[in-house]
């Protein structure tokens, strides 16, 4: 199992901050250029499009009240957003992240000051709950999961010929 990291904040000057961290593996580069972003789509009172996506949701929220924060809503637009670089992720075969710089850039995405991803790969047996234990024992997804500078989040999940899940979680901070 591949985990990777990022945290992302943009403030007035959208200057982009990077950390990246792989947990188990070697991260690959990709070899196409990215899809752009989605357009966008219902940016609140979303709900996950599967079990699998409540479930990680709810170990989010559960992580961060189990902390002492508040619950993450689950917004729409965040939610196409990981969808599509899942998608994406599975159809490469490689596991980078997206330039949430150009993301957060476009008028699409306003309504955010701040974005934030985690992904992984793994077997197609892996579990929400081993999905979550992997980011909560990365530091990288760890802050991600636990910002306070984030107040919403989406998710997606796909899988690749071979039979890996892909999964991308897609933090915000909105206004």
């Amino acid at each position: 199992m591949r985990v990777f990291g990022q945290v992302r904040a943009l403030m007035r000057r959208r200057v982009a901050l990077m950390a990246a961290a792989a947990v188990l593996g070697v991260g690959v580069a990709a070899c196409t250029p990215p899809p752009p972003p989605p357009p966008p789509s219902a940016p609140s009172s979303a709900t996950p499009a599967s079990p699998t996506l409540q479930q990680i949701w709810s170990l989010t929220n559960h992580d961060r009240g189990a902390n002492g924060l508040g619950g993450l809503g689950y917004n729409g637009q965040l939610a196409a957003l990981a969808q599509d670089w899942a998608n994406h992720l599975a159809a490469t075969q490689s596991l980078v992240h997206r330039d949430l710089g150009s993301v957060i850039s476009q008028p699409a995405y306003a309504s955010f000051w701040t974005l934030g991803e985690n992904l992984l790969d793994g077997p197609s047996s892996l579990t929400p709950q081993a999905m979550e234990t992997a980011w909560m024992n990365s530091p990288l997804h760890r802050a991600n999961i636990l910002s306070g500078n984030f107040n919403v989040m989406g998710a997606g999940l796909a899988f690749s010929p071979d039979g890996r899940v892909w999964v991308v979680v897609n933090f915000g901070g909105t206004h």
